[in-house]
């Protein structure tokens, strides 16, 4: 195997890895204040009203815990996501018969955008997180529940271009497979 795929299969568990941790740990411990769902993972959004309950649920300790320890697991992971299905993603795309450079573009552009919109997602809780709830104006969770929802679906459109990747590698297979 070469060092360059020794070094993506290594992001891949190191992604995966920070994903299990959030999902069994800070998102549980998140949870546990009451309140509901971190912010990160309401694939639905969250309005004024639950952003600042949400908030003041957490209290100053939460709030600590979200902005220390989720939030910087949730900045090692858009870049790990990035790097791991980017290349993930392009490969599906040659398995399925898409050559040259322009495959690479596709991949990396698709699992950028959600990439960024994480980014900006973590900045926007981030903000929130270090006022007071009753600070935390309307514009400011608009914005970060904007972000929260469009990267989850963008997420999902290129899960979609992957899967349908796949689908296609899987019937060129069968065709070269049946007489």
């Amino acid at each position: 195997m070469s060092a360059s795929r020794i070094g993506l299969l290594v992001c891949a568990v190191a992604m995966v890895a920070v994903s299990a941790t959030m999902l069994a740990w800070s998102v549980p411990h998140l949870a546990g204040y009451g309140g509901g769902q971190p912010f990160d993972i309401r694939f639905t959004g969250y309005d004024h009203g639950e952003a600042v309950a949400f908030l003041k649920a957490l209290g100053p300790d939460g709030r600590a815990f979200y902005d220390t320890v989720q939030l910087r697991l949730d900045t090692a992971f858009p870049i790990l996501y990035f790097v791991a299905l980017s290349w993930l993603l392009a490969a599906i795309l040659g398995w399925a018969g898409f050559d040259g450079v322009g495959r690479v573009v596709v991949a990396c552009v698709v699992v950028a955008v959600p990439t960024l919109l994480d980014f900006a997602e973590n900045a926007a809780i981030r903000d929130m997180l270090r006022r007071a709830p009753e600070a935390v104006d309307a514009d400011l969770v608009a914005r970060a529940s904007w972000y929260s929802t469009r990267k989850w679906s963008m997420a999902l459109v290129g899960l979609t271009i992957a899967a349908l990747g796949v689908a296609v590698v899987l019937l060129r297979r069968r065709a070269r497979t049946t007489p």
